[in-house]
């Protein structure tokens, strides 16, 4: 007995030294009152244990946000813009339907698109039958200036162009010699192109892939791209990196595929698109700001000025108030609604062959005839 007592104040008087020392032997248990404790707050340590997003390159998609829509009398006058077009700022210009052209000499009548002319008429005008309709003719001016570059003609009569900006508002009229026997006019819808930035994110994992493909789209095969990037995603879905570049790809793939500026939104690729960023935020084990950046781009392209974007760029900027894309995207977005864009346009009265039309541009609150965008 003796010995057991003896045995046992010997250790018990190891523990206080070694308690002493800062180490706890396993003899008892003990609880630790959180009060006591100097915690981060639940912000602090998300930002603590985020990972810092390594940025390795920015792609430039270039959207067509709608600005106004003008029409365009076939009895000469002027239609002008009722913005000026920034300098050096590309705006993208579609036009749409056909008029009626009287022919010199003759009680005969033309249809003409913007491009074209076409009909039964050209045909039955003595001395012309011999020239194959349709036939190119530049019947719509952009200051001064026919359609370009050539497009083919299309039973639509839709046709579009890129412009740069020169700093001034543009003037566009139907060209021809004598007005009096035209009747109709043209419907003109014009997109402000805009550049906004997407991101692309690495880690150590995924930037060998990552930079094949971005060495793809730098030779314009995003679609090659999107592919090599999508299939490493499958394969890997828990990597956020790898669905946010296949959102980036497929993007400018759809771009790619309408090079006169046409909306990405016609394409399958922005589905891909929204559905490739929505994997991105749920394999992220943390909110990244790269992806809801380019996530509100997609919705830009989707929706057009949309408060959802906007509240996207805003949420990229909480979680990295210093990230440069969304910062530059957001300041896009704001100048764009600040412009307060014509929504429609009244059309003129529309002529019969011998009279001339009213256009009269003004503004309302019906929305854009000219289409989605």
């Amino acid at each position: 007995m003796k010995k057991i007592i003896f045995l046992f104040l010997i250790l018990f008087s190891l523990s206080i030294a070694h308690a002493q020392e800062g180490i706890v032997l396993p003899m008892a248990k003990c609880s630790v009152r959180l009060e006591h404790l100097d915690l981060p707050s639940a912000q602090e340590a998300d930002a603590f244990f985020q990972p810092k997003e390594k940025i390795v390159e920015l792609v430039t998609l270039h959207i067509p946000l709608f600005i106004e829509s003008l029409y365009v009398d076939a009895g000469g006058r002027i239609s002008t813009t009722n913005y000026p077009w920034d300098n050096n700022k590309y705006y993208h210009v579609k036009s749409v339907g056909n008029i009626s052209m009287g022919i010199a000499t003759t009680s005969k009548f033309i249809d003409a698109d913007t491009c074209y002319i076409f009909g039964a008429g050209w045909d039955t005008a003595a001395g012309r039958n011999k020239t194959p309709l349709p036939m190119r003719i530049g019947i719509l001016s952009i200051d001064g200036k026919g359609l370009e570059p050539k497009q083919d003609y299309n039973t639509a009569h839709e046709y579009t162009q890129n412009i740069k900006g020169k700093g001034s508002a543009v003037k566009f009229k139907v060209e021809d010699k004598e007005y009096e026997d035209n009747a109709g006019y043209f419907l003109v819808g014009i997109d402000k192109l805009l550049d906004f930035r997407l991101t692309v994110v690495v880690d150590a994992k995924t930037e060998k892939v990552i930079f094949q493909a971005v060495a793809l789209g730098r030779q314009n095969k995003w679609t090659e791209a999107a592919d090599l990037i999508s299939k490493a995603a499958r394969a890997t879905p828990e990597d956020y990196t790898l669905w946010n570049s296949a959102g980036v790809f497929y993007l400018k793939s759809a771009e790619s595929e309408n090079p006169l500026g046409g909306a990405v939104s016609q394409t399958s690729n922005l589905g891909q698109a929204l559905s490739a960023f929505d994997m991105a935020k749920r394999a992220a084990n943390f909110k990244s700001a790269a992806v809801e950046n380019n996530l509100a781009i997609a919705q830009v392209e989707s929706e057009g000025h949309s408060t959802r974007a906007r509240e996207r760029f805003l949420e990229s900027l909480s979680l990295d108030d210093n990230f440069a894309a969304a910062k530059y995207n957001l300041a896009l977005l704001e100048e764009y609604l600040g412009t307060k864009p014509v929504t429609g346009v009244k059309p003129p009265t529309v002529s019969s062959p011998g009279q001339s039309s009213t256009n009269k541009p003004v503004k309302t609150d019906k929305g854009n005839p000219y289409g989605k965008k």
